[in-house]
């Protein structure tokens, strides 16, 4: 008998800001969730972020440190690294001065 096929968790799922182990055989429970095999890295770097003014955008160099995509209903979503959204697979754009001064600056007014 293989432990191993009762326990692992090999897949992974986005839940909420990050992605979640799970065991690919469970079911999920949510219309937007599809269970993906497991990226360790993911897990334990990739996370949704909520920025405003006191968000540090850019490294020293000036290199991004938040990426973004635009949801259909116009808002924006902000993420730690660049990568795919986790539920549409588009690609994250860097953050650029337009964007924060656009969505971030100008909404806290």
């Amino acid at each position: 008998m293989n432990i191993k096929s009762f326990t692992a968790k090999d897949c992974m799922v986005w839940k909420e800001e990050k992605y979640v182990a799970v065991d690919c055989k469970e079911k999920i429970n949510s219309f937007a969730a599809t269970a993906v095999p497991k990226e360790d890295q993911l897990i334990k770097d990739f996370r949704k972020l909520k920025v405003d003014t006191k968000t540090s955008f850019f490294d020293k160099k000036g290199n991004p440190k938040i990426w973004y995509i635009k949801n259909p209903n116009g808002t924006l979503e902000f993420y730690n690294q660049p990568g795919l959204q986790p539920e549409t697979g588009k690609t994250l754009r860097p953050i650029t001065r337009y964007i924060i001064q656009e969505y971030v600056l100008n909404e806290n007014k």
